[in-house]
């Protein structure tokens, strides 16, 4: 497996590496979307949707530095999932419910997006932080799930 070796604090920074380009090139392409459909309202809904997945990418990716024991590995990447998918629900309904000016630049259409584009990304980096605290390979633990 790719960096077997390599320790618990060194595999979460690279993931978060990994998923803030990630999040980055969501961001230029959703921007440029924005910008050419909206113009200065639609870079901003690409701010808020891609600002609000790539924290929540943060917190999900960190979260495995808080179960480092074997035993409780699952309970930290469930953690992380809840982080993971309740921040951008969060900011989603917190726009529907204030009925915010974005609504109408499609930031709604841009954080699923944002949110889609990483998600599979974060479920293999999510696999390979676990293969170091649980000891299985991603494959081991694609086969029990």
């Amino acid at each position: 497996m790719i960096g077997s070796k390599l320790s618990l604090i060194c595999r979460v920074v690279i993931a978060i590496v990994v998923m803030s380009s990630v999040m980055l090139v969501a961001l230029i392409g959703l921007a440029g979307w924005g910008w050419m459909h909206y113009r200065a309202l639609g870079v901003v809904a690409a701010i808020v949707a891609c600002g609000s997945c790539w924290v929540s990418v943060l917190v999900a990716q960190g979260t495995p530095l808080l179960f480092r024991d074997p035993q409780a590995a699952t309970q930290g990447i469930l953690l992380g999932m809840l982080f993971r998918m309740g921040l951008p629900l969060l900011v989603a309904v917190t726009l529907m419910q204030s009925r915010s000016v974005l609504l109408s630049a499609g930031v709604m259409g841009m954080l699923v997006t944002a949110y889609l584009s990483g998600l599979f990304v974060e479920t293999l980096l999510s696999w390979w932080i676990a293969e170091t605290t649980t000891g299985a390979s991603a494959s081991e633990m694609a086969k029990v799930s």
